[in-house]
């Protein structure tokens, strides 16, 4: 069979130069590409489209609700980072957000200092919806030298 040929945009191929190898010559990966730490799994928005703010869907499914403790952040870092170490391999991305506004967690600019001094990723992210950002939170926020930090907006008026 014949198959014609595929155009890439030039994105996906400057991305398949930087990865180099195919990814199912890499199979079965040492540690995954990427990795969701959730710090917090609660938020202080109500924003439609997301799912965090429908508590009757979060009771259905027995979903967990309240903030990572800083002891078990640090033993997955430290678990992760033992990986690493054995294998040489590091994740592509850790990104310290899933459903929850991150900064609710007391212990959140800990947590990512911690993280990034573990050296375990090749990019570190967060995403915020920026609501709980003062001048001195921000300047933490730099300070702990994350590689991304979103702000996500539901809407602007």
């Amino acid at each position: 069979m014949k198959y014609a040929p595929v155009r890439l945009s030039k994105n996906i191929r400057r991305l398949r130069q930087r990865i180099g190898t195919p990814l199912y010559k890499k199979l079965p990966l040492t540690l995954p590409l990427s990795l969701h730490i959730d710090p917090c799994n609660v938020c202080n928005f109500k924003c439609a489209f997301c799912p965090t703010s429908d508590g009757d869907l979060l009771a259905s499914v027995n979903r967990f609700r309240g903030v990572m403790s800083l002891e078990l952040f640090r033993k997955i870092i430290d678990d992760i980072g033992e990986e690493v170490r054995r294998t040489g391999a590091m994740l592509q991305q850790l990104h310290l957000y899933k459903d929850g506004e991150p900064l609710l967690n007391i212990h959140f600019l800990e947590m990512a200092e911690y993280a990034k001094r573990k050296n375990i990723a090749r990019i570190v992210s967060t995403t915020t919806n920026g609501s709980l950002l003062t001048e001195e939170i921000a300047s933490a926020l730099i300070r702990c030298d994350f590689d991304m930090i979103r702000i996500s907006v539901e809407h602007i008026n």
